[in-house]
C-alpha cells in the first residue's frame, strides 16, 4: 500500500551527525525512522555521513537572507514565491502530491543561482524525498498576490530551464546536492562518493543518477551556480 501523502511529507530520516559507520542501521535511535532503501550493511563509506537535520539548514555554510521587511511574514514569502513563477509565465501549483514535490525541488535548485537565491528565502531540511522546506509548503499554501520582481537574464534562463525538467531528475540532483552539502566538512569527500550515497538511500535513481551529476555539471558552467565544494571534487581530478 502507497505511503499517505502527509507521512510521505513528514517523515524524517536522521542518523546522528556523529555516528559514522561502514554499515548504516536499517533503524536508528528512538525518535528517528527507517531510511528508504538502506538495510543492514548497506556499504556507506567510513567518515560520510547521511543525516537529516531538524533544524533550519544554512545551505553551504552562508545562510542569506534578503535584507527585506516583506519576508518577515509567511503572506510575504507567498508573495515573494510568488512573484518569482509570474515573472516566469508559470502557476504556483499545489492541487497534488507531484505538484508540491515538483515545487520543492524547482525552489531548492533555482536557489543555487546567485541572482535567485536573494528572492527564495526558505531553509531546507532532507526528508524522504529529499531537501524539503516546510516555511516553503506554508508559503505555496498561502493566498497572496505575487510581488513584482526584475529577474535577471541569465538567472530567467537557468530558471526556465529547470523548469523545463523531470520531476525525477530534480529530486536526484536536489538529493545529490543536499549530500554534497552535507558532507562539505569532508576534505576527502567526492560527488563520486555523493553519487554512492544517492544511490544507496533512493535506489530507484540509479539509472539517472550519472546523468544528474553531469546535468550538474553543466547547469555549473553554464549559469554560475553556487555548489558546494564535494559537488565539484571528483576522484579523477586527484
Amino acid at each position: 500500500m502507497a505511503e499517505s501523502e502527509p507521512r510521505a511529507e513528514r517523515r524524517r530520516l536522521q542518523v546522528s551527525a556523529t555516528r559514522r559507520t561502514h554499515g548504516l542501521p536499517q533503524r536508528a535511535a528512538s525518535g528517528d525512522v527507517e531510511v528508504e532503501g538502506v538495510s543492514e550493511g548497506t556499504n556507506v563509506e567510513k567518515g560520510h555521513k547521511i543525516k537529516i537535520r531538524s533544524e533550519p539548514l544554512r545551505i553551504y555554510g552562508v545562510h542569506v537572507m534578503a535584507a527585506n521587511s516583506q519576508f518577515d511574514s509567511i503572506e510575504g514569502r507567498s508573495s515573494a514565491l510568488r512573484g518569482i513563477y509570474a515573472a516566469l509565465e508559470r502557476e504556483v501549483r499545489t492541487e497534488t502530491f507531484e505538484d508540491r514535490l515538483r515545487i520543492q525541488k524547482e525552489v531548492y535548485m533555482m536557489r543555487l543561482h546567485p541572482d535567485l537565491e536573494p528572492h527564495l528565502p526558505f531553509d531546507f531540511n532532507m526528508y524522504v524525498r529529499g531537501p524539503y522546506s516546510p516555511d516553503l509548503a506554508k508559503a505555496y499554501y498561502t493566498d497572496a498576490q505575487p510581488v513584482h520582481v526584475d529577474l535577471t537574464r541569465r538567472a530567467a534562463d537557468y530558471a526556465r530551464e529547470i523548469l523545463g525538467m523531470d520531476t525525477q531528475m530534480l529530486e536526484a540532483m536536489a538529493t545529490l546536492v543536499e549530500i554534497c552539502n552535507m558532507n562539505s566538512g569532508n576534505p576527502e569527500f567526492t560527488v563520486e562518493d555523493g553519487l554512492r550515497m544517492l544511490v544507496s538511500i533512493k535506489p530507484s535513481l540509479e539509472e539517472i543518477a550519472s546523468k544528474a551529476r553531469d546535468t550538474l555539471g553543466s547547469l555549473r558552467e553554464k549559469h554560475g551556480l553556487k555548489l558546494p565544494d564535494a559537488c565539484t571534487r571528483s576522484a579523477d581530478s586527484r
